[in-house]
């Protein structure tokens, strides 16, 4: 089933009812059963967007955008600092709970931009039917999700107009594993349209799957490109989870940063459609060790900026801790100013 691109917001997303939620940890992990349990959760056909509070005055010359991939975001006042620090204006995320017990049960979106005096737009990847990874069970076994929803998200301190999801595969892939990951959904990105002095542009923060090929990965960013206006200015960026990319000591003998297309072909699509990511990007790695007993990634680069038709300047990866120097992410922050 092709997934609709989805433009109807409400500034509240619909929970899941509970008894739906447990009917659809029973059965088989089918395609067809996917899709019909899909069809009766409407979180999934819809946009939550909420404006920013108070006046917003002129559009400015130029901004700082950050995109971030904040693991659940189960620290969302920290979280909300480290942005604060960073300069953010706009924050593109991904990985944002709503209702999980993981992350106290909060929606992690609304909170973190009240936090920061933004609005907000979100949208559903999963409903989630579990409470996620091994560790998250064992840690949760018992807890309620009163959601369960996990997705992208931007933060926006400047009002913003527009907002939109496109989906970036046809969902279930995540349905026929075993019970205690079992999702409903699919990736998807989410934009919208903010203004410049210049004129508008269009900010999108997109997920890629990361059980994918590096082909799923260039079509699932052809599916994005499709949907955008063609050679509007626009700042996508995310987590591409570009796992062919060289890792480690691979990374020295090779031109990885210049030449990623060599590897990625999503790279080479996101170029013929006239993004750039030299000017927007340093080659710094962007995951981070946890010491929750997960071994440590490899040093990789998996967050990416791409900007279009904007002058970027400034490009610059942050720690992602806490100033008590507590991790926040197993993911860096990623920023860059635009103008």
């Amino acid at each position: 089933m092709t997934r609709p691109i989805l433009r109807d917001t409400v500034p509240h997303l619909p929970l899941p009812d509970a008894a739906l939620v447990a009917e659809a940890l029973e059965g088989e992990g089918t395609r067809d059963r996917h899709d019909a349990l899909a069809a009766r959760m409407p979180a999934l056909r819809l946009v939550e967007a909420r404006q920013p509070p108070g006046p917003d005055g002129p559009p400015p010359a130029a901004l700082r955008v950050a995109a971030w991939n904040l693991e659940r975001c189960t620290a969302v006042e920290a979280s909300a600092a480290l942005l604060r620090r960073v300069g953010a204006e706009v924050a593109l995320l991904s990985e944002m709970d709503l209702g999980m017990a993981r992350s106290d049960n909060r929606h992690t979106t609304r909170d973190l931009a009240a936090a920061l005096g933004a609005g907000h737009a979100f949208g559903v990847e999963f409903v989630e039917l579990g409470h996620g990874l091994g560790r998250e069970l064992e840690r949760f076994a018992g807890q309620a999700n009163r959601g369960p929803l996990h997705g992208n998200a931007l933060v926006s301190r400047r009002p913003f107009r527009d907002a939109v999801v496109v989906p970036l595969d046809d969902g279930g892939a995540w349905f026929d594993l075993d019970w205690h990951h079992r999702r409903i959904g699919g990736r998807m990105a989410i934009g919208a349209t903010v203004d410049l002095a210049s004129g508008p542009v269009l900010v999108v923060s997109l997920h890629l799957e990361n059980r994918s090929t590096p082909d799923e990965r260039r079509r699932a960013v052809e599916r994005l490109l499709a949907a955008l206006p063609p050679g509007a200015p626009a700042v996508l960026a995310g987590d591409l989870n570009v796992a062919a990319l060289p890792k480690g000591a691979e990374r020295a003998a090779s031109d990885w940063f210049a030449r990623p297309d060599a590897h990625e072909p999503l790279f080479a699509a996101m170029r013929d459609a006239g993004f750039d990511w030299l000017r927007c990007n340093t080659p710094d790695q962007t995951r981070r060790a946890i010491p929750d007993g997960r071994p440590a990634p490899w040093v990789q680069r998996i967050d990416w900026f791409f900007t279009r038709g904007v002058a970027a300047s400034n490009p610059r990866t942050w720690a992602a801790v806490g100033e008590d120097g507590a991790a926040l992410s197993d993911h860096e922050l990623i920023t860059v100013d635009i103008g």
